[in-house]
């Protein structure tokens, strides 16, 4: 009977240790629900990463490429994480993929997350176009401001420029300020002037320029118009 007892005594007193131990270590925290809203984002653009925390005292949030502000540790015993993320710009092509963890601390260890958010491209730079027009080998743009844009092939003075040297980026057209259309044929352009003039460059072949010169490097008015 002593024996019983004594065996008894024992296994009470090892599950009272057990149970002692296991409170002390406490219950591992876990994460739910974790996500970014929005998920894509402009370029520089913002999003919140919200997700719903147990037995945990602090969180951690970082990210696996640079993004400004991360990484960063806060209190999260209330169970509850919300946290603006401001994402950096994308000069790429293609949209950029980076993904933020959620690091979960407490006194039965620690628990991990992650979410994905996309960064998309930048717009593309410049001011809006009335009208674009497209000669052999040139390309001419017009602008609302009434100005005109030309490149590309310019062997003839097609982009109105005072040269004959090509162009791979937009170049103003000299002199034209008040253009309301705009067109590019062969290796000549011509533009039509809110005061009804008609002024043309480029190759004058069969007199295409109508201003009895032979080519023309800038704009040179139509004669007898209006």
């Amino acid at each position: 009977m002593r024996r019983i007892a004594w065996g008894l005594c024992v296994v009470v007193v090892l599950c009272g240790a057990l149970a002692a131990s296991a409170e002390a270590k406490g219950v591992k925290p876990v994460i739910t629900g974790l996500a970014a809203s929005p998920s894509t984002v402009a370029p520089g653009g913002s999003t919140n990463v919200v997700a719903s925390v147990s037995e945990a005292t602090t969180c951690k949030l970082s990210a696996n490429k640079a993004v400004p502000g991360l990484p960063v540790t806060f209190s999260c015993e209330s169970g509850g994480v919300s946290r603006e993320v401001t994402m950096p710009g994308n000069t790429g092509k293609k949209e950029a993929s980076y993904k933020l963890a959620l690091e979960a601390t407490g006194a039965g260890g620690k628990a991990k997350g992650k979410v994905t958010i996309d960064v998309g491209t930048a717009p593309l730079k410049g001011p809006p176009l009335e009208r674009v027009s497209a000669g052999d080998s040139h390309t001419c743009s017009l602008l609302p401001s009434g100005h005109i844009e030309c490149w590309g092939g310019n062997h003839w003075g097609q982009l109105g420029d005072g040269a004959t040297t090509n162009a791979d980026a937009p170049v103003e057209v000299e002199s034209i300020t008040t253009a309301t259309q705009v067109s590019a044929s062969s290796a000549r352009t011509c533009a039509l002037l809110s005061s009804g003039e008609i002024a043309c460059w480029g190759d004058d072949g069969s007199g295409g320029l109508g201003n009895g010169t032979a080519w023309s490097t800038l704009p040179a008015e139509v004669l007898g118009i209006p």
